[in-house]
């Protein structure tokens, strides 16, 4: 992150709650303004970030199917929610 924002977040951090709130609001309804090419470029962003940590950084990866996510309860809640 760069200093701008570690300097913004500490002086964000001394607000009182109900400042913290607003300023809360203010910045969510500006992410409201994000035009639908905005969010196609964000997800295309996100999906090259995770190519590459899947590929380049040889992160693991999960079958949602195979025989390695037997076993991990987590994977197991997901797979029986959207298949079932």
């Amino acid at each position: 992150m760069s200093t701008n924002y570690e300097k913004l977040e500490m002086e964000a951090r001394q607000l009182d709650a109900k400042e913290k709130a607003a300023l809360a609001r203010t910045l969510i309804e500006d992410l409201d303004e994000i035009t639908e090419i905005d969010v196609e470029k964000l997800w295309v962003d996100e999906a090259q970030r995770r190519y590459e940590d899947l590929s380049i950084r040889n992160i693991a990866s999960y079958s949602w199917t195979g025989s390695d996510a037997k076993g991990s309860p987590a994977l197991e809640m997901i797979r029986f929610r959207y298949l079932f």
